[in-house]
């Protein structure tokens, strides 16, 4: 720490530890890469969250729909968000992933490093048109070496016949909620089915 700080007798505190700073108003470069670097990102926990963004990001409209942000639909942001705001705390990294992400996560592991955990918040995933994300998930979830907690998942369906008939994915969701099922205790399911 010699030299990271101008001359004087001011102190504070960042990341729970104690600084004595030369000026009261003024730090050097350094010392603010220093404080940003080493005490704070040390700090961090890193959490994956499923979903194109979260309540950090500052993006705007125009973004938002070109890039799809809101995965067709703002009531995926709003579940997104809401269990972003139930994790978050002063010391948690939210990082998106979505389908497009999963297979870079999967072939570069240190992408992965110092991850802690992964929020999979979902809605009516058990549906045809899903089930390629649904695949990619479960290969995620069977190499993830950290806790995945499934919020929530449900199914999209018709009509309750078509729920005793069956459906062409059912082994697809079996796999899913296996593999869910071995990185946490529970799954959370959306409505009766």
């Amino acid at each position: 720490m010699n030299g990271l700080f101008q001359r004087g007798n001011a102190f504070f505190t960042w990341g729970g530890r104690f600084f004595i700073a030369v000026s009261p108003v003024r730090l050097t470069l350094e010392a603010l890469e220093y404080v940003l670097t080493e005490t704070w990102s040390a700090k961090m926990r890193k959490v994956l969250i499923w979903g194109r963004m979260v309540p950090q990001d500052s993006l705007g409209v125009a973004e938002i729909l070109l890039k799809n942000k809101i995965a067709s639909n703002t009531g995926n942001l709003l579940f997104i968000y809401g269990a972003a705001r139930a994790t978050m705390t002063e010391d948690t990294q939210l990082i998106p992933f979505y389908s497009e992400d999963v297979e870079r996560l999967l072939s570069n592991p240190a992408a992965l490093e110092g991850v802690e955990s992964a929020i999979i918040p979902l809605a009516n995933a058990f549906r045809p048109d899903f089930m390629p994300k649904l695949e990619q998930l479960t290969r995620f979830l069977r190499a993830a070496k950290f806790p995945c907690c499934i919020l929530s998942v449900g199914m999209q369906a018709r009509t309750e016949a078509e729920l005793e008939r069956g459906f062409p994915f059912d082994a697809k969701v079996r796999a899913f909620v296996s593999a869910a099922l071995d990185k946490s205790a529970r799954v959370g399911v959306r409505g009766e089915y």
